[in-house]
């Protein structure tokens, strides 16, 4: 059975997203997805508040508990864990997420992670596209997919509404989510690359939300110059 759904994307319970859940589960329920891998920062409050909208509404939508958790090594998402993960530290990061039975995806290798082979050696799978990663980027991680025999996954890593349709996927389920997921058989039916006017919108966000008054205005100077010159419609 092929089911159509999204992974890696971000909400207001994110540093640096303000989409909020409803709007969020309006716009997956409109294009009939069938899950939606929600992978705030630190955090599975926002797959909880989803996975709640999307129940109460009467939503048929799976959402596997799930967030991006930044270790040492750089960030790796846990996927259908059942509560918080507390440790930050990689190892036992790592114990925790397989104590509880979830999956381990390393999302963008080349964009902040250090002790890459060790991360991909450790995962069950590997972002090989991301709609915010230049190309190049994207093709080393294909390449370190196929070196260590991981399943590969396609995500947009959307921080807002518009940014959600830039990598949609299609996964061949039989039986449970996460079984399906780790033994493959996703295929990418929807992609383009991020515009960099999301991108600076999403730092904008982050700088306000941590109140660091000096990159607010050079994220602020940054998209008024992408607008003023016309760049703005420009991806990555």
């Amino acid at each position: 059975m092929n089911r159509k759904g999204i992974f890696h994307c971000h909400s207001a319970y994110s540093y640096d997203s303000v989409m909020s859940i409803p709007r969020l589960a309006r716009w997956a329920n409109a294009q009939k997805l069938d899950f939606l891998v929600l992978t705030d920062h630190d955090s599975i409050q926002g797959s909880l508040a989803l996975k709640k909208h999307c129940n109460e509404n009467h939503l048929n939508i799976e959402v596997p508990l799930s967030a991006e958790y930044q270790t040492e090594y750089g960030d790796v998402i846990a996927m259908g864990i059942h509560k918080e993960i507390e440790s930050r530290k990689y190892a036992a990061f790592v114990r925790e997420v397989r104590e509880q039975g979830g999956l381990l995806l390393l999302p963008h290798p080349y964009v902040g992670h250090k002790n890459i082979n060790q991360l991909a050696e450790d995962v069950d799978m590997i972002e090989v596209f991301n709609a915010r990663c230049r190309n190049v980027d994207n093709i080393r991680a294909m390449d370190l997919a196929k070196k260590h025999g991981k399943g590969m996954c396609y995500a947009g890593d959307a921080h807002s509404l518009n940014e959600l349709e830039n990598c949609i996927v299609v996964l061949n389920q039989h039986g449970e989510f996460l079984s399906a997921v780790k033994t493959g058989g996703m295929v990418m039916i929807k992609s383009k690359k991020t515009l960099m006017s999301d991108i600076d919108k999403s730092q904008l966000i982050k700088a306000i939300k941590r109140r660091t008054c000096i990159k607010i205005a050079r994220q602020s100077r940054l998209l008024l110059s992408r607008w003023l010159s016309g760049s703005r419609r420009e991806r990555i």
